[in-house]
């Protein structure tokens, strides 16, 4: 019995030191990266529902019942704070402030930022003198630089993660009103300052799991056993609206990110692709045009589809060949040529450089350039960020109703022409000598104004839209380690193809 009980004593003390040791490792390795110390959901137990990719929309937090913890600024100008609500799972509330009201007062006197009387309002009453660029990685890829401007230099950004799981958030200081000005004729300063060190934020409680892609792409090459559930995929709708397709940034499969099919490129030796897969809100594309999909069924028919537009309508046109040309690895380059010419089996693609669309508007005969195009795409505005906004509010409806107005001979499967809008890209947060030189002016604040007017111009002339300035946003500061324009090498340009794709029918 003696011997018993010194056994038992001698396993209890090995325990101890056994946990006290593993305790002081962990405290020797805590990484580099600040920690928020309790779970965005606070109440006792998981939430009744959890957050899932499939929500719709993201619609504005309570902020009543929020409980606020100053976070340590690194710009001296501003104070920020963190606000959660009890019982809530992944979703916040950063409070961003200038700290000096006569540095406010001073910011905000100056001249209106637009000949526009409505964009100077809308600046002043819900924009207000600073910007910042809010971005969360991990469990969801999601940016946001369309706070709410309570006034007084004082700015609100609503964050849900659709995704469980822990975050890190980030948030830089960008640009003050010089963002969106059209009557000051100096270059509007790219600050890019991070506003407080990265926040890894502990998100819902475990019973909430967070997803990833449900099958991993290497599955086209292994065995999968069991074989894996699609009962996720039958209860959503095909996406087949002619309206943007929203959706989150999701991580990849574990798999994909082990064993990738194609070794993703790192320029810079910087990983900028193959991190995150998007996944719509609320429906699912089942079209043959996929990345890996069989692409034979798109291009088997006699159909042409003709691009118009800037650089950004040229990388489009270079996925969509180089994904219905039978290629899966990522597509790294987009050569930088006027117009171009395209086959895959049966289907003709061809891009007319003309970013402002005036080639098209001056030429008598425009209509012999679509031929009998079945889709037409425009990617228009980039071009006009150093002209003013009514520039392009004027412009591109008039070149859309230009373009629907050319004739076109339906075949009996293709009764009438498809018409597609990309709005502009989310601009590279750009810093270095050329944009100062020429006083570049496409900052996402002004993107984020066009592209809300452009998907309403498209809306009410009958065309198909696509965001490419939303599906971009989260990975713009990615294209800064490519070429500082495009979305070459990005996990960002899938998605954009994949809608295009989508909305021309090409594809079944």
């Amino acid at each position: 019995m003696l011997r018993s009980t010194r056994w038992i004593v001698c396993l209890f003390t090995i325990l101890i030191i056994t946990l006290t040791l593993f305790h002081s490792s962990e405290s020797f390795h805590q990484p580099a990266l600040e920690y928020y110390n309790y779970y965005l959901s606070s109440a006792p137990s998981f939430p009744q529902s959890c957050p899932s990719v499939y929500d719709i929309g993201r619609p504005p937090l309570d902020h009543e019942e929020q409980k606020c913890t100053q976070l340590q600024s690194r710009i001296p100008e501003f104070d920020a704070e963190i606000c959660i609500a009890p019982g809530t799972c992944n979703e916040f509330t950063i409070h961003i402030w200038r700290v000096d009201q006569t540095e406010c007062y001073n910011s905000e006197a100056v001249p209106d930022p637009s000949f526009i009387p409505e964009i100077s309002q809308w600046m002043r009453t819900q924009r207000g003198p600073d910007s910042f660029y809010v971005r969360t990685d991990g469990a969801e890829r999601y940016s946001n630089v369309l706070g709410k401007y309570e006034g007084n230099c004082s700015y609100v950004y609503d964050i849900r993660v659709k995704n469980p799981g822990d975050i890190l958030l980030q948030t830089w200081w960008t640009e003050k009103y010089e963002g969106f000005s059209e009557t000051g004729d100096t270059w509007p300063e790219m600050h890019l300052l991070p506003l407080f060190d990265p926040l890894t934020l502990k998100g819902c409680s475990p019973e909430c799991v967070a997803k990833s892609d449900v099958i991993p792409s290497m599955s086209r090459k292994v065995t999968v056993i069991p074989a894996p559930p699609t009962s996720w995929k039958d209860a959503l709708p095909a996406c087949d609206s002619s309206d943007p397709i929203q959706g989150s940034y999701i991580p990849l499969h574990p798999l994909d990110r082990l064993y990738p099919l194609h070794t993703n490129p790192e320029p810079q030796g910087v990983p900028v692709v193959g991190r995150y897969g998007f996944v719509p809100e609320s429906c699912v594309w089942r079209h043959a045009g996929m990345r890996f999909g069989d692409h034979t069924v798109c291009t088997q028919k006699k159909r042409k589809i003709f691009f118009m537009g800037d650089s950004h309508g040229r990388v489009v046109y270079d996925g969509m060949v180089h994904r219905l040309s039978g290629k899966s690895d990522v597509m790294t380059e987009s050569e930088k040529v006027g117009n171009k010419f395209a086959n895959a089996g049966n289907l003709d693609l061809e891009f007319l450089w003309d970013p402002k669309g005036s080639e098209f508007i001056g030429n008598p005969d425009r209509c012999h350039k679509l031929g009998n195009a079945d889709v037409v795409v425009t990617s228009l505005g980039s071009h006009w960020a150093n002209s003013n906004v009514s520039d392009y509010l004027n412009e591109v409806p008039f070149i859309m109703n230009l373009l629907a107005e050319c004739p076109y001979v339906p075949a009996p499967d293709a009764p009438s022409r498809s018409f597609i809008f990309l709005t502009m890209p989310a601009g590279p947060q750009r810093q270095d000598e050329w944009v100062q030189r020429i006083k570049d002016r496409r900052t996402n604040i002004r993107s984020a104004y066009e592209t809300d007017a452009g998907l309403k111009i498209a809306k009410s002339l009958g065309w198909s839209a696509v965001d490419y300035y939303s599906l971009t946003l989260p990975f713009s500061m990615e294209a800064l380690s490519v070429d500082m324009a495009h979305y070459l090498n990005n996990d960002a340009l899938d998605p954009v193809v994949d809608e295009v794709i989508g909305k021309s029918g090409l594809c079944g």
